[in-house]
């Protein structure tokens, strides 16, 4: 993978702002994860100057994160608002949110009253 490429020859700095990696092509971004939209908007308009196959497939992986950040980010309010419904008691925990209260709900109660109760 290209990023593991860069990440052998990379060199990291601590800033009041964040931590920032300088790669072997001496590109300086942001540490983050790539669920995060503003760090694969910084890495796209980074990307976009690199005209080559290299940088082609890496904007296109990238766009290919933001749309599965975006549909996981989906998925999980649809989900916490079918927790709601069935367990809001589990949404009232501290700490359980959306997944975790399906989860829960999910070992605990029948798999047949889950989906009958949608």
């Amino acid at each position: 993978m290209w990023t593991a490429h860069w990440a052998a020859t990379a060199t990291t700095t601590r800033t009041g702002s964040g931590t920032y990696t300088s790669c072997s092509r001496g590109w300086p971004f942001r540490q983050g994860p790539l669920s995060r939209l503003h760090v694969l908007d910084e890495l796209d308009d980074r990307l976009a100057a690199v005209d080559s196959t290299v940088g082609l497939i890496a904007r296109e992986l990238v766009t290919r994160c933001r749309e599965l950040t975006l549909r996981i980010s989906q998925l999980e309010r649809e989900i916490t608002q079918l927790v709601s419904r069935l367990a809001p008691t589990l949404l009232a925990l501290p700490g359980c949110r959306g997944l975790s209260a399906a989860k829960i709900f999910g070992e605990t109660a029948g798999v047949d009253s889950t989906f009958s109760s949608l």
